[in-house]
């Protein structure tokens, strides 16, 4: 499985330019972070409970499923 994601990177890669591909990236971290982030103030606020954070956190950070 890990073998086929690399070989589709390496075809992304290639069919996009360098600034293309880091500004993807630039936009998926803080897309990312801001959902970790909406999470965190939730809790903090008392909306949610650590497991609902820690649930909320691992579906952010979770595996790729295709």
């Amino acid at each position: 499985m890990l073998r086929q994601e690399g070989k589709g990177v390496t075809v992304v890669a290639r069919l996009m330019g360098e600034d293309q591909v880091l500004s993807y990236q630039q936009t998926a971290y803080r897309q990312h972070q801001g959902r970790v982030k909406q999470a965190w103030e939730e809790f903090r606020a008392g909306n949610k409970t650590a497991m609902d954070l820690l649930k909320n956190i691992a579906r952010v950070h979770g595996p790729i499923t295709q």
